[in-house]
């Protein structure tokens, strides 16, 4: 039986099932090509590239450049990664050096600066539902700024101001314990409001892959700890060659060799803050 389609064209069933067959026999194109030569098609046998693989090459191709690119168009990033690192290095030398000065002026015990460090680690909670509450009406930089100038108050209490005494030097525990404790808490709001900050003028281009926003911080901080642990050996192996006149304990040497390049850093990361504070808008 011959049917008629829409043109009016006669077509048989039969040769129209052949066809069907035909279409369907076709390889996918996602699995073979055809190249058209002089004396016919050759098939190619190799499946070429899916679409989705090729879309996935170009995008790493370009994520790469523009990784760099990223951090070079974006001071605000740059200098919230450079917090970050300042952040990492002040923590690493005021923990990690607490029982090494405690014991050179204070002689205290090991129960005594496990206390002293337990209390200091308690206060970040508090001191980041703070920040999180004051985060409504303060601006990141603002407070920023702020807990940058907090922190250099700070060091400057730690630091022993009698570096040639006439007479044996004074330092209290009482001056150490309040310059640490101010200088801690303001690096702690010092993460919290550099971390905020960092969210905010991340660029998508560093929110994939992963050569990401969190590795490039971890890494960030982990060259701020490495250079804490080398001032902590440094000072150990020099302090000693520079006693006082009695002797290693209460000499200015350690706490001043630990505390004041700590304290030019933390003056340097503010004043270049306080250059670039309108760039730091969010």
């Amino acid at each position: 039986e011959i049917e008629r389609n829409g043109e009016g064209v006669e077509e048989d069933p039969a040769l129209q099932g052949e066809e069907d067959l035909r279409l369907l026999s076709t390889p996918s194109p996602s699995y073979g090509a055809m190249i058209k030569q002089e004396n016919g098609h050759v098939p190619i046998l190799e499946r070429l590239p899916s679409v989705e693989r090729q879309q996935s090459d170009e995008t790493w191709t370009d994520e790469k450049p523009s990784i760099v690119r990223a951090l070079l168009q974006r001071p605000a990033l740059l200098y919230a990664l450079l917090v970050y690192a300042l952040v990492e290095l002040v923590d690493e030398v005021l923990l990690s050096s607490t029982s090494y000065v405690t014991d050179a002026y204070f002689d205290w015990k090991i129960h005594q600066v496990g206390i002293f460090i337990g209390v200091l680690g308690a206060t970040v909670l508090p001191v980041n539902f703070v920040v999180g509450r004051l985060s409504a009406i303060c601006e990141d930089r603002t407070m920023l700024m702020v807990s940058l100038c907090a922190a250099t108050g700070g060091l400057l209490c730690i630091l022993s101001y009698n570096s040639f005494p006439p007479t044996r030097p004074y330092y209290s525990s009482f001056q150490f314990g309040t310059g640490a404790a101010i200088t801690f808490i303001s690096v702690a709001v010092m993460e919290g409001v550099d971390t905020s900050l960092m969210s905010k003028v991340i660029p998508a281009s560093l929110a994939m892959g992963t050569f990401n926003s969190g590795l490039l911080a971890t890494q960030v901080g982990t060259i701020g700890r490495v250079l804490g642990d080398l001032l902590i050996t440094g000072i150990g192996l020099w302090a000693p060659s520079h006693p006082t006149e009695f002797g290693m304990e209460g000499s200015p040497a350690i706490v001043d060799g630990l505390f004041v390049p700590l304290l030019l850093a933390n003056a340097v990361v503010l004043v270049i803050g306080l250059l670039m504070y309108k760039g730091l808008r969010t």
